[in-house]
């Protein structure tokens, strides 16, 4: 369920993404989040800045396509900047905290900035689906805990997935439904 109050808007400086996340984000917002950073990054975009200073919280579903976003501009060019004190409680309790790099400081000021909060997804559609799929994959192959904790969500995440949308596993990409 998506919060009224969130804020999500992207930028772009130089050859890095810039993100800027107020309030509650949550897995309806990610597939916005990723196909931006999809179209923008083709254009030599090497690395993703998330600031997180006035987030309150997030959900598994926007840290595991922070984890998918990493596997596009590399582990240690998405940077997670300012993180609130929830943001950080909430990092170090699921130990996903060392998996960023993580700066104090803020974005640069001279940015157009982009409102995605409005292109929210809705929860039965296959983007939505596939979003949550590959955002708890990533995190059940992190090594340690979190593995033990999201790899029965991801599978059962990809049983609804097959259920719904006619899922080949035989083969890498995901058919889209006709």
């Amino acid at each position: 369920m998506t919060d009224a109050s969130t804020t999500l808007q992207v930028g772009r400086h130089d050859s890095t993404i810039l993100v800027r996340i107020g309030g509650r984000v949550t897995a309806e917002f990610c597939p916005a989040l990723k196909a931006f950073c999809s179209e923008t990054g083709q254009v030599s975009c090497e690395e993703l800045h998330v600031d997180l200073q006035e987030c309150r919280y997030f959900d598994s579903t926007f840290l595991g396509t922070l984890l998918c976003l990493r596997g596009k501009f590399g582990e240690d060019n998405v940077v997670i900047v300012s993180p609130s004190e929830e943001c950080m409680e909430g990092l170090k309790r699921m130990g996903a905290h060392v998996l960023f790099a993580i700066r104090d400081g803020s974005l640069p000021e001279e940015i157009e900035w982009t409102s995605l909060a409005e292109n929210v997804t809705e929860r039965d559609t296959f983007d939505f689906q596939h979003n949550v799929l590959e955002a708890h994959i990533e995190l059940a192959r992190v090594p340690g805990p979190m593995q033990k904790v999201y790899e029965p969500i991801a599978r059962q995440a990809q049983k609804e997935f097959e259920q719904k949308f006619s899922w080949d596993t035989e083969t890498v990409k995901i058919p889209r439904p006709k």
